[in-house]
């Protein structure tokens, strides 16, 4: 009595993940079972065939694709024939936001309170902004703009400005 097997396989992608990236992610599936093939397909990029890690496992990271949104379909062939298929969506942003400092002015002499602000802008959400002060930092949502005083300090120092995007 000979089984048959007419299950597709279970396929984990393990990259990319439905998130942004500043670069070409690799492209990494897994399997319950052993596999003949597996291969990704993008628009625009056509069908590319992952290179084999060992029987489960395959990978690509000989991409290097354009800013934008994608979809990437993954498909993957048992070796009994049975193909199965999975697709993620993930955003390609390789454009850094911009900073602007504002204030206060470089070589400044500040006294008592004083603004530290700085604006930004990015064709995406800002996950986060902050700056740093004297080992500190201080973090806001939306543009920065926050009250410090020099009473904490003395001596020069030097403030650092840091905005990342998702």
């Amino acid at each position: 009595d000979e089984k048959v097997d007419n299950k597709a396989p279970e396929l984990f992608i393990k990259s990319p993940i439905n998130t942004s990236y500043s670069e070409t992610p690799s492209f990494n599936l897994s399997s319950s079972e052993p596999l003949e093939s597996a291969n990704i397909s993008l628009e625009g990029e056509g069908t590319v065939g992952l290179q084999r890690v060992n029987s489960t496992y395959f990978y690509d990271d000989s991409l290097n694709l354009s800013a934008g949104e994608y979809s990437v379909n993954f498909s993957a062939k048992d070796l009994a024939g049975n193909i199965r298929e999975n697709s993620v969506e993930f955003t390609l942003d390789k454009e850094n936001p911009s900073l602007k400092p504002v204030g206060p002015q470089r070589c400044q002499v500040l006294q008592g309170m004083f603004n530290v602000s700085a604006e930004w802008s990015d064709n995406r959400e800002i996950a986060s902004s902050s700056f740093v002060i004297s080992n500190t930092t201080f973090s806001d949502s939306g543009n920065l703009n926050m009250s410090y005083n020099s009473s904490r300090l003395n001596g020069e120092y030097n403030i650092t400005y840091r905005v990342e995007d998702e």
